[in-house]
């Protein structure tokens, strides 16, 4: 089935792999212009790249969601190079890779804290 374009534009935070990618392909076969936002700019690219770039409704863009200052800029370029904003995910989270035993009272801060 052809993708038809449904006039909406949708950011996703964390969209450049596991779970945020999976929505980002999601709305973007809805028919949704995607921004696909994360800290990982080369992750978000490909799955961009994925979907057509941005000819295809497809963009990249660079976030950092613990700075206030870097999401409102991420909804800024969204504005301008997709022509709208209608949805946002917030989907990006982080998560210590480390044992149990071995975890800090300063990741969990991190974790908890530095996301608000």
């Amino acid at each position: 089935m052809a993708r038809t374009e449904n006039g909406k534009v949708a950011l996703i935070t964390g969209g450049g792999q596991g779970i945020g990618q999976a929505v980002a392909e999601r709305l973007h076969a809805d028919g949704f212009k995607v921004a696909i936002a994360d800290l990982n700019f080369e992750t978000a690219s490909k799955v961009a790249e994925k979907l057509g770039g941005k000819n295809g409704g497809a963009i990249a863009l660079h976030v950092n969601v613990s700075d206030r200052d870097s999401v409102f800029g991420a909804v800024d370029q969204a504005v301008a190079e997709l022509g709208g904003f209608d949805v946002i995910i917030n989907n990006a989270g982080i998560a210590p890779q480390s044992p149990l035993d071995e975890i800090t009272v300063e990741s969990i801060e991190k974790v908890l804290l530095h996301q608000l």
